[in-house]
């Protein structure tokens, strides 16, 4: 257990200095030894989260740490609190499931197309940043509506999107265009 330890903390150690592929190596090898290890999957959450990384990965990240807390909480009282020595214990691992949440969700915005949206809604279904990627995605899509402008567009975002802040006013322009496109011949 001991050898696992020094092998996960000099993994940390070479991911706070950059060295990421030698920290990638020795994460690697602990997890072939034991796919079950804490410490192993906490600190590759922590590499893929980690900004300077060159294979930076949200997704990569939030499967990890999916199964960190997983393994975390099957752990008996006494191997929490070994790993608690990590140090890892339900904070820490919450904390970190909030900042991939927060990074994944910034990542959606700066794409900010209704596709975005909807993977992380997909991707991330207990975010805290739910409601707001709701009301953007749907935001989004309206604004497709518009510039195409047509009854057939607003019909299909009140399809896709009933339940949306703006469905009152698709819904009117909906209306608005499909009563002008019957009626154009008078």
């Amino acid at each position: 257990v001991n050898a696992q330890l020094n092998i996960e903390r000099t993994a940390l150690n070479r991911l706070q200095s950059g060295k990421w592929e030698r920290s990638f190596r020795l994460l690697q090898k602990s997890l072939r030894k034991d796919t079950n290890n804490v410490e192993a999957t906490y600190v590759m959450t922590r590499w893929f989260l980690t900004p300077g990384n060159p294979e930076f990965q949200v997704d990569s990240a939030h499967h990890y740490i999916n199964k960190s807390e997983k393994l975390f909480y099957q752990l008996s009282l006494r191997d929490r609190e070994r790993v608690q020595r990590f140090p890892i214990d339900s904070l820490i691992l919450q904390t970190l499931h909030d900042k991939i949440d927060s990074t994944a969700f910034e990542r959606a915005k700066l794409i900010n197309t209704e596709e975005a949206y909807n993977r992380f809604l997909f991707s991330f279904p207990l975010a805290q940043q739910r409601n707001n990627a709701i009301e953007l995605r749907d935001e989004v899509s309206f604004l497709e509506a518009l510039k195409v402008n047509t009854y057939h567009s607003f019909n299909d975002y009140l399809v896709r999107y009933p339940q949306s802040h703006r469905a009152r006013e698709a819904r009117d322009r909906y209306e608005k265009l499909l009563f002008e496109e019957k009626t154009k011949d008078k």
